[in-house]
């Protein structure tokens, strides 16, 4: 269901691919393959042979490439929060304190 979600979203990737690149021809416009390619480097402030600012202009323009680059972020966005807030099952925090408890008496 989330994979059906995905492809709504960028279209499917055969149908995409036969699509022409909307950017190819353009004057100072690099092409979506590259801005898709080089997305990674992008977000995290690593791009090399090519500057944030070409990258940055190919995804404010292309209607194309704009929602890889929102997807990214927000993935980024819930790994950020997941890792800040994690997940501990109920009764972890019982039996540590049960073992420290333990641990405790038995020095004594």
């Amino acid at each position: 269901m989330i994979f059906d979600g995905l492809k709504r979203l960028f279209g499917r990737g055969d149908e995409a691919a036969a699509q022409p690149d909307p950017c190819a021809g353009q004057p100072e416009m690099i092409s979506c393959k590259e801005a898709v390619t080089r997305l990674q480097e992008f977000v995290d402030g690593e791009l090399t042979g090519l500057t944030h600012e070409q990258v940055e202009a190919h995804f404010e323009v292309c209607t194309r490439c704009y929602p890889h680059l929102k997807m990214e972020q927000a993935f980024r966005q819930k790994v950020q929060t997941a890792l800040s807030q994690p997940e501990v099952p109920g009764d972890l925090r019982d039996r540590v304190l049960q073992l420290l408890t333990h641990d405790v008496e038995g020095e004594g």
